[in-house]
């Protein structure tokens, strides 16, 4: 019994990769546990999923799922206004889905999408009034304005939450800071992208590869995104990786929008702007926010006329607004977007593979599209002029 137990052991542990994830290594990661500068004290276990491939020259050593563990290490309540709320998380255990553990040393090294900030120890480092937009619009209205605008934000908005609250679902960035050990199982085959066949590069590169926006008409968003499946099979995946389909602009949602700038906060169904593709609106978007409008994913989807092996085709412009300003040529404020727009692509690969409803993943080399261009707002956008292409199960 003893034999054929060590045998099963060695076996089991001939499946294992033997890695280092070394210093520096950034692991992105969805809370399992909700955490605040209020409602959290020293000690309280904290948890968190991996839901992006860590890799290491190009391989795949921490596989999605795995389970990030530690404890809240400092909970401190904003004293008033004008100081900061305080709060530090400690992951130091990594167990993968086969039950490989390791002990891990990491610091929070960013909140995705969120108005606080996260500095160089790890304390995530709630928001002061002086920052808020509120303050940036008083700032920016108030020699036009005068008092008005601050009697109507008195009778209409809130004012903005200073305490940090982090709710389950919440994505972060942990920073590996010392290097760590690591004999991980392998996970399923779709994290790795296929070799895309001859016919799908060619209808790759049959798309045109830049946006344009409505109003005034300039070239804007690159194209980065292609999906093979249903309007049905889009949905029910954005949905079940946490995006959210954006509402139409009309007077309503635009009041919403600014309601939510001036009291700093999330609106997770906050319009966009039209950009066109062949001379057609985009037929869904989809973002992903947290708790200030200024931050979030985003991309616009648009039909097209072509199939592929029986499947309906879909191209997308992601990007990933990352923060507010104010035009003073168009009198409102704009957001403003992350350079590296293959990182974005990359997001939207891996929310969409984890929900386990894609079949393949496909990268297709586009030559003809330019490595650096700018969009509509003046932001200039750098790729590698690769489009990631994601089938849906059902989908070849």
């Amino acid at each position: 019994m003893r034999t054929a137990t060590l045998l099963l052991s060695v076996l089991s542990c001939s499946h294992l990769q033997s890695a280092t994830i070394t210093a520096g290594t950034e692991i992105s990661v969805r809370l399992k546990t909700r955490v605040g500068s209020s409602v959290s004290k020293a000690g309280d276990p904290v948890q968190a999923e991996v839901i992006a491939p860590v890799r290491n020259d190009g391989r795949i050593i921490v596989w999605p799922g795995s389970l990030l563990s530690g404890t809240v290490k400092t909970a401190t309540p904003a004293p008033n206004s004008a100081e900061r709320a305080v709060l530090l998380l400690d992951f130091n255990s990594l167990t993968d889905n086969s039950g490989n553990t390791a002990n891990v040393k990491t610091i929070v090294a960013g909140v995705d999408n969120a108005r606080e900030k996260v500095d160089g120890n790890g304390n995530i480092q709630g928001i002061v009034a002086s920052e808020t937009y509120s303050a940036k619009l008083d700032q920016e209205l108030g020699q036009k304005w005068g008092g008005f605008l601050e009697n109507i934000k008195k009778s209409l908005f809130q004012e903005p939450d200073s305490e940090i609250l982090i709710g389950a679902g919440v994505e972060l960035a942990v920073r590996v800071t010392t290097n760590a050990d690591w004999n991980g199982a392998p996970g399923p085959a779709v994290w790795e992208p296929a070799a895309p066949p001859q016919p799908l590069v060619d209808l790759v590169n049959a798309q045109p590869f830049q946006t344009i926006a409505e109003k005034p008409p300039k070239p804007s968003d690159i194209t980065n995104l292609m999906f093979l499946g249903t309007r049905e099979q889009l949905e029910a995946a954005f949905q079940a990786a946490g995006w959210t389909l954006a509402l139409n602009t009309n007077r309503d949602s635009g009041f919403q929008t600014f309601r939510a700038l001036v009291e700093d906060r999330g609106y997770k169904e906050a319009p966009m702007s039209s950009l066109l593709l062949d001379g057609r609106k985009s037929d869904m978007n989809w973002e992903k926010q947290y708790d200030t409008f200024a931050r979030r994913h985003h991309l616009r989807i648009f039909s097209r006329p072509a199939g592929y092996n029986g499947a309906p085709v879909w191209v997308a412009s992601s990007t990933h607004d990352n923060g507010i300003s104010f035009s003073r040529q168009d009198r409102t404020f704009i957001h403003r977007v992350i350079s590296r727009i293959d990182d974005e692509r990359d997001k939207v690969v891996s929310d969409l593979t984890y929900t386990g409803k894609v079949q393949a993943v496909y990268y297709v080399d586009r030559p003809a599209v330019p490595k650096q261009l700018s969009n509509a707002t003046g932001d200039s956008l750098t790729t590698d002029g690769r489009m990631a292409v994601i089938a849906f199960a059902g989908n070849p």
